[in-house]
């Protein structure tokens, strides 16, 4: 299942795994692309930064790639969006001990004194976004054994691309 919205650049693609064996456990592959934002966020020279995580359910070694790797990296922002989110009621716990506030001027400039977590912080935490809307989608269903890739992801996005895959029944399969 494929939802892609041109004018805003985003893109999903949600697709099954390959065939495992029953005793094999479930494997989530995912990849996002991130780029700077129409130059807000800084890029690698290639113009994306692109991530990408796999997870094995029930292997310890996933559990503490996703510890060590993905939950550290913070939400983020731009310097210029404060005020606005603020005087929507939006934002109101945040600081820059929870969130890395970028300059948004298309340098690296990071308003936070201690810097990045990661170099790639925030795709980082593009991706624990994803992680948690299709771990959400899924906890009537068991676990989620594909492929997801995303370019520009956001919430809306991956709302919209679980919805087309929840719309039939053809489009997925509940293995017990």
């Amino acid at each position: 299942v494929v939802v892609e919205d041109p004018i805003r650049g985003t893109f999903a693609k949600l697709e099954p795994a390959q065939a495992m064996a029953t005793s094999d456990p479930p494997v989530l592959d995912l990849t996002i692309e991130l780029d700077s934002f129409d130059g807000r966020l800084p890029t690698h020279p290639e113009g994306c930064t692109t991530f990408q995580y796999t997870h094995v359910y029930g292997q310890p070694e996933s559990a503490l790639a996703f510890t060590s790797d993905l939950a550290p990296a913070r939400t983020f922002g731009f310097e210029s969006d404060i005020a606005r989110l603020r005087q929507a009621g939006l934002a109101q716990g945040g600081s820059l001990d929870n969130a890395v506030v970028f300059r948004g001027d298309g340098t690296d400039a990071v308003l936070n004194p201690e810097g990045l977590r990661f170099p790639d912080e925030w795709v980082r935490h593009k991706m624990l976004d994803c992680i948690g809307d299709l771990g959400l989608s899924l906890t009537s269903h068991g676990v989620l054994h594909g492929s997801f890739f995303s370019r520009r992801p956001g919430h809306a996005t991956t709302n919209k691309l679980l919805r087309a895959v929840f719309a039939s029944p053809d489009n997925y399969e509940i293995i017990s």
